[in-house]
């Protein structure tokens, strides 16, 4: 195996320090980035919830009301007998 001495003398002429940082700097940035993307599917999955509730309470306002006209529709089919 060939090292190529090039690459070796530009990584020993970073400090530890500095290094050190870049990583620092690097993970921070990648955290940062998973968090905003678990943020915006969080704000994805609570629009959902909040249109399927408006949805569910639609649904359940109409069948209400359909159990309050087939009450009607069936006192009036006692009294026309």
């Amino acid at each position: 195996m060939k090292i190529d001495h090039k690459v070796m003398f530009n990584l020993q002429r970073y400090s530890f320090r500095r290094l050190l940082l870049l990583a620092f700097l690097l993970i921070a940035g990648l955290l940062g980035a998973a968090s905003l993307r678990g943020l915006f599917a969080l704000e994805g999955l609570l629009e959902r919830s909040t249109t399927g509730a408006e949805q569910a309470l639609a649904l359940s306002a109409a069948a209400q009301l359909i159990a309050e006209r087939s009450i009607t529709m069936e006192r009036a089919a006692r009294q026309y007998l």
